[in-house]
């Protein structure tokens, strides 16, 4: 078995559990009828709509070869350091006094 076998066994085995999630999310939401619950689920149904575009931008990244999946993941790291640098303190006040960071991070 090579690898890309795996990976199809691998994003079918995560496909049959978002289905059951979908299916399970699809019933809860025809069946619980109180207003507090109604926002609970949906809160369920769009994560787990989240996770469907997930999986299916991965999914077609490796379909479109190892280039397309490193700039995803090149793509994924930039903004996840994006976020780390605008939540951590000590860069906070660097972005007051480095114009080019500000730039970087497209703030004003």
């Amino acid at each position: 078995m090579n690898i890309q076998d795996k990976f199809y066994y691998l994003m079918g085995g995560i496909t049959a559990l978002l289905l059951v999630a979908s299916l399970i999310g699809f019933v809860l939401k025809k069946n619980i009828k109180k207003e507090s619950s109604i926002s609970v689920i949906e809160n369920l149904n769009t994560r787990i709509n989240a996770w469907w575009s997930m999986v299916a931008i991965l999914g077609i990244s490796y379909l479109l070869g190892n280039n397309a999946t490193i700039v995803l993941f090149a793509f994924i790291s930039f903004f996840a350091l994006r976020e780390f640098i605008t939540l951590t303190p000590f860069f906070l006040t660097l972005i007051k006094s480095d114009h080019w960071l500000k730039f970087l991070l497209h703030q004003e």
